[in-house]
């Protein structure tokens, strides 16, 4: 059966399916938390129903309320070790498929992104494609405000970059998988991360 309505654009199936990614991701991190709330509950009550009769056995130090009701908390990754990005981040037509996104756009939304794409090249010292139509696109998708008109507007996400453990090794990578440079692949980077 054929459907009367047009294709959507690219630029609107990347932000669906960026969209559906991150409800997925707060999705899991909720019902993981769930889990181990419910986990802790279960082990206390456990732990108190095997209790032995206190007539039968000598008291022994009780562990209070509150350390048998705490869950373990995992310890934060280290600050040398990045966090890991999706797989299709790695992939060497990511940041052009991003690009593209702007290129074929239609409406408002992507005449505003082919602005932004030209004044970030220009204030940020950067190719228009694939960097800086790559990384207006992303910033859009991701909800990340950027400065494209500000010179010093790509400091923030190089601040971002840096504290997520990030290296100028992890950027030459990502640099020669995406065949940018390394101080795009770090901008573009920093816009992966949640």
């Amino acid at each position: 059966m054929n459907d009367p309505r047009p294709p959507l654009p690219l630029s609107d199936v990347l932000d669906i399916v960026e969209r559906r990614r991150r409800r997925r991701a707060r999705a899991q991190t909720a019902a993981g938390s769930t889990l181990g709330i419910a986990a802790a509950g279960i082990a206390s009550l456990i732990v108190v129903t095997l209790q032995p009769d206190r007539d039968a056995v000598p008291a022994a130090p009780r562990p209070s309320a509150a350390s048998a009701m705490a869950t373990p908390t995992p310890d934060p990754p280290a600050p040398s070790a990045p966090p890991p990005l999706d797989p299709v981040y790695g992939t060497p037509d990511y940041l052009t498929s991003v690009a593209d996104s702007v290129v074929t756009g239609t409406g408002r939304r992507h005449d505003r992104q082919l602005a932004d794409a030209e004044a970030l090249a220009d204030a940020w010292g950067l190719d228009l494609y694939p960097d800086a139509k790559a990384i207006v696109g992303k910033a859009d998708v991701v909800g990340v405000d950027i400065a494209p008109r500000d010179p010093d507007g790509d400091e923030e996400l190089v601040s971002r970059y840096e504290r997520a453990g990030l290296t100028d090794e992890d950027a030459a990578e990502l640099a020669q998988t995406w065949t940018v440079d390394p101080r795009t692949a770090k901008l573009f980077a920093a816009l992966l991360l949640d």
